[in-house]
């Protein structure tokens, strides 16, 4: 097996090899994981920069989400201790934005809770997306992460400043019914073309340790690799009391 993980090593450092399915399988079942930990860390020193990004968010809406993600406290579905509040005020976003540039953070990302922020909260972000932005833009990249939207609303964020969409797919095709049915997949992977078409970077992964398997792994690598995405965030489950998730083991630290 060592061979083998030092092959697939070389060849995507020296070949830009694309590790198969397959592949990506047979290594997960290695009874050495040091040896891919180790060729993992090799990979990222010959093919990754050593410069990171620093990226904040601004806590725009919380709460009464109608949507039933089984591990978020912010749905409406679950009795937890997450508390609702109203869209941010754009004199508020901004005072955030002036401590995030002070603070020399590289991206600034506007949150939301719900399906699709919309209406007058969405007139609201883009007031707070031009202000930072005139202010700030030399200092500040501008994110969002406001639910699924319609292109044309990713056409008004482009104009208003903003320059990547974040909207995670969360995990696999065939395991995302178990954590959502109020939308699907596809849903998800609709609003990801929607934001490229209009022209914005995109930040999207998701989340381990909701009780999918090592295959749904792999097909959730493999389906970001597919989107062609700028940036991926890997979150690991944290139970939270109050949403059926709350008893899942959590994932040890291999």
């Amino acid at each position: 097996m060592k061979n083998k993980v030092l092959e697939l090593a070389e060849a995507v450092i020296h070949d830009a090899h694309a590790v198969s399915e397959d592949e990506a399988m047979d290594l997960y079942q290695s009874d050495a994981p040091e040896e891919l930990f180790s060729a993992a860390e090799r990979i990222v020193q010959s093919c990754c920069t050593k410069k990171a990004e620093l990226c904040s968010i601004i806590n725009a809406k919380q709460g009464r989400c109608p949507e039933n993600c089984r591990y978020c406290a912010q749905s409406a579905h679950w009795k937890t201790s997450c508390t609702s509040t109203q869209m941010i005020l754009p004199e508020n976003a901004a005072l955030t934005a002036e401590k995030a540039a002070a603070e020399h953070i590289t991206r600034l990302s506007l949150v939301t809770a719900g399906r699709a922020l919309s209406g007058s909260d969405f007139d609201t972000a883009l007031e707070c997306f031009r202000a930072i932005s005139k202010r700030y833009g030399k200092k500040l990249k501008l994110c969002a992460s406001l639910g699924i939207l319609a292109p044309e609303q990713m056409e008004q964020l482009k104009a208003a400043g903003v320059t990547r969409y974040h909207h995670n797919i969360e995990t696999s095709e065939s395991f995302f019914p178990s954590i959502c049915t109020t939308h699907t997949y596809k849903d998800r992977i609709n609003t990801i073309r929607a934001a490229q078409n209009a022209g914005l970077e995109i930040c999207s992964g998701g989340i381990i340790g909701m009780g999918e398997s090592r295959k749904n792994r792999i097909e959730f690598a493999a389906a970001i690799r597919s989107l062609n995405v700028q940036s991926i965030p890997v979150n690991i489950l944290t139970p939270i009391a109050g949403t059926p998730f709350q008893d899942v083991p959590s994932l040890s630290a291999e």
